[in-house]
């Protein structure tokens, strides 16, 4: 269960003004929850007329719901059939329809987040090996490729481990490719600074190559 403002406001310099939930998120949790067979939750924490985050006991009222839901359940069945019990609960849809509602109501075309983001491209194999560089190996049984633009300078996690996590399950499937392309990072910088955190691990965890500035690095050699 994800507890967390569907839109809020950001303090700070001339970056200040509400944020609003990028509707993609939605549309990839739903696909995790399918992927792991698991019951994936957000609850929407409510802000006040200027977007400020509601900090009385009020905040709580839907988890308090959902925990009555899910304790209730496992008090009397334990842990078998829980998962099905939660996604097909009234208190589930109740929660997808807030999130459609926050779209129609809160985000200025929302069908924009029908597609992919300007970051992302999706193509043939034929057209990124025209575009880019040959790919090792068999690829007959690659259908599309996903690649996903990281314009970083230096290596770093935040955010774009989280949108590669992201776009891995909302685009992605057995016989889809994610690239992630880092056309400001070379091979060398990568291995230089390889370590086991967390930022090393997401990366290799959600693509299956990277395209460096001076080549293409499958993930097993990552």
């Amino acid at each position: 269960v994800y507890f967390g403002p569907y839109k809020a406001y950001k303090h700070g310099g001339g970056t200040a003004g509400p944020r609003y939930m990028n509707l993609r998120l939605f549309y990839s949790l739903k696909k995790v929850a399918e992927y792991y067979n698991s019951a994936i939750t957000t609850i929407n924490w409510p802000v006040d007329t200027q977007c400020e985050i509601i900090k009385t006991a009020e905040k709580d009222d839907h988890i308090k719901i959902y925990m009555d839901l899910f304790f209730s359940y496992y008090d009397r069945n334990g842990f078998e059939g829980l998962t099905e019990y939660l996604k097909d609960s009234d208190f589930q849809q109740e929660q997808y329809e807030e999130q459609a509602q926050f779209a129609q109501s809160e985000i200025r075309n929302p069908e924009q987040y029908n597609i992919p983001p300007d970051s992302v491209q999706i193509m043939s194999v034929n057209e990124f090996e025209q575009q880019f560089c040959e790919i090792p190996g068999d690829a007959s049984n690659i259908r599309q490729i996903v690649l996903y633009n990281i314009g970083m300078q230096k290596i770093r996690s935040d955010p774009y481990a989280g949108m590669a996590a992201l776009y891995y399950f909302l685009y992605g499937g057995a016989d889809v490719m994610q690239i992630l392309y880092f056309p400001n990072i070379k091979s060398n910088a990568w291995y230089r600074l390889q370590k086991a955190t967390k930022t090393y691990r997401m990366y290799k965890e959600f693509c299956t190559a990277i395209l460096f500035q001076n080549g293409l690095v499958l993930k097993n050699n990552l």
